[in-house]
């Protein structure tokens, strides 16, 4: 799948842009400045490559929020909304079909995408659409933004991160990503991998708070314990001899004292309940507190980027969240009322079955002989309750015990399924490396690779030297763009041996950093791609490249006195 064309247009201002992409290097660039004044920046080379991207879900804001300073530009924004600009993106097939994606600019959280005719006001309902049609892949997992991310490199840290191009993203997140793009056929697999993770770490997290209380060990040496006290006692009550006139009051003792053993049981897990619940508020607390709205920040920019534009600020969502603390507190505080009910009317009914059993010794006790009894059978009730207890406190330990169990069998048939397929990944990921340690070698003389290490359950990827590096200390600002740019291209390559049928193109802005030796390397190599290589680039970092080569390139050309929106 590749790009053919971009038109950005209005019905107030007829065709804004329209621009026709081709096979192999795409140059976006700045007209040759005349006057020491002239800049070929802020023309709108980036703003280009935004317009791709707003094509394929990105954030509208993209346009007019600076990304570091988040001021905003009222005069592209109210441009943009004030004329409905849309943007119409063609994308053709390995078999020459057409198929167009449009987007229009709107006001506030709307959203307005086109499909060819089928018509979206959901961004993530066109999401999911956008990667059934490029991806042919209807998984949850990994987002179509996250996989974009890899495609469309707009912004510095993206030049810069060969690999981690997600914002506020786990190994797990990576792992989905990676092994997505090279070819894991089965990527349901790695969404549901990724929910079992998320929820073994939530009940560990628990189980741990329940052994810090006590643990196992301990619970079930104490029980042991209690048991044989148990055990002795009734030996001795057995032992005891009493009259047939007395073996009712007996049985009824008996009788009486089981219940007091289920009810200290089950006591004691409300009771349990209850310092869990403390535990959960103290946490909330806690959070409310601590809590950075830079962190914050970033996880909203994460959300922007993978699902589009929110309906609410990060203001109203930084609210939001400091409600839903509060929230959460105060019902987890409302079921605190309900539990100390419950634990006021247990341990009431406890406490009349621990009367009717005084009761019962106090009769029996009236006859001298029944003192050494009555002690036997205070010391049992205490045992019980001992038992209950202990019993309780075993019985949650073992429950946690069992799930985490259960969701560590799934981890291992989810992690037994990913093997399965890991060696056509292992042939795709080879013939990657193929590529990329060609083009690293003709850019530094240094090769590299694409590896993995499995490392708790995740596959880590990282890039790695193939033998001794030639270049000493760490690598430059240039030199690892120039990498990054090695490993999209080595990537459209391996995607043109399998003849794939997803998107074949990547977009690139700020390689100026490269020098002009490698990016004449780096055309060289483009050129030869059955893939497309967009790139936004000022024209005098483009002095060791043939002007013949760079008109015949070139698809988009900017000044100040023509920016991309002609504003």
């Amino acid at each position: 799948m590749f790009l053919k064309r971009l038109v950005v247009k209005s019905l107030n201002l007829g065709i804004i842009r329209d621009i026709t992409f081709h096979k192999g290097v795409n140059l976006i660039i700045d007209r040759s400045v005349k006057k020491r004044t002239e800049t070929g920046n802020s023309v709108g080379k980036t703003t280009a490559l935004r317009a791709i991207d707003f094509c394929l879900g990105a954030k509208q804001d993209g346009f007019y929020i600076d990304p570091e300073f988040k001021t905003e530009d009222t005069l592209i924004k109210d441009y943009l909304i004030n004329n409905e600009v849309t943007f119409d993106l063609e994308v053709v097939n390995l078999n020459g079909k057409v198929t167009k994606i449009s987007r229009k600019a709107m006001s506030g959280s709307k959203t307005y995408a086109v499909i060819d005719e089928e018509v979206f006001t959901n961004l993530k309902s066109f999401h999911d659409s956008l990667k059934s049609l490029l991806f042919m892949n209807s998984s949850s997992k990994p987002s179509f933004r996250q996989i974009i991310t890899r495609f469309i490199r707009s912004s510095s840290d993206k030049m810069s991160n060969a690999l981690r191009t997600l914002t506020m993203a786990s190994n797990a997140d990576y792992e989905t990503l990676n092994l997505f793009l090279f070819g894991f056929n089965d990527a349901s697999v790695l969404s549901e991998k990724q929910h079992i993770v998320k929820l073994l770490k939530k009940t560990e997290k628990e189980y741990d708070v329940l052994l810090k209380i006590r643990s196992k060990n301990a619970l079930e040496q104490s029980l042991a314990v209690i048991v044989r006290d148990i055990e002795n006692k009734e030996r001795d009550a057995e032992e005891f001899k009493l009259s047939d006139s007395y073996s009712s009051q007996i049985i009824e003792l008996n009788e009486i004292r089981g219940e007091i053993s289920n009810l200290s049981q089950y006591l004691s897990s409300l009771e349990m309940k209850r310092m869990l619940n403390n535990k959960a508020i103290d946490n909330l607390v806690t959070q409310q507190d601590k809590t950075d709205p830079n962190e914050l920040k970033k996880l909203y920019v994460e959300a922007t980027e993978r699902i589009g534009q929110l309906s609410k600020t990060f203001e109203m969502a930084l609210n939001f969240h400091n409600k839903m603390l509060i929230k959460k507190t105060d019902f987890i505080k409302s079921q605190m009322s309900y539990l100390a009910k419950s634990i006021d009317n247990t341990r009431a009914e406890l406490t009349s079955w621990l009367e009717k059993e005084s009761y019962i010794l106090k009769e029996l006790s009236k006859l001298g002989s029944l003192n050494d009894l009555q002690i036997i059978h205070k010391e049992l009730n205490k045992l019980y309750e001992s038992k209950g207890d202990f019993e309780s406190s075993l019985m949650q330990i073992k429950e946690f015990e069992s799930r985490i169990e259960s969701l560590q069998m799934k981890l291992q048939v989810i992690s037994t399924e990913i093997e399965k397929e890991i060696n056509n990944f292992n042939d795709n990921l080879s013939t990657f490396n193929k590529y990329f340690s060609e083009y690293t070698r003709e850019l530094y003389n240094d090769e590299f690779i694409l590896a993995y290490e499995v490392h708790k359950e995740n596959y880590v990827f990282k890039l790695e030297p193939l033998g001794a590096i030639q270049t000493k200390g760490n690598q430059g600002d240039g030199k690892k763009k120039a990498q990054v740019t090695a490993l999209d291209l080595a990537y459209l390559s391996s995607l043109e041996e399998k003849r794939a049928k997803t998107l074949r193109f990547v977009a690139h802005d700020g390689i100026e950093a490269i020098h002009a030796n490698q990016i004449k390397t780096l055309f060289d190599i483009a050129a030869g791609i059955d893939g497309q290589y967009i790139l936004a680039i000022l024209q005098d970092k483009l002095s060791s490249v043939d002007n013949g080569f760079i008109e015949d390139n070139t698809v988009l050309k900017l000044s100040e006195s023509n920016k991309f929106f002609k504003i």
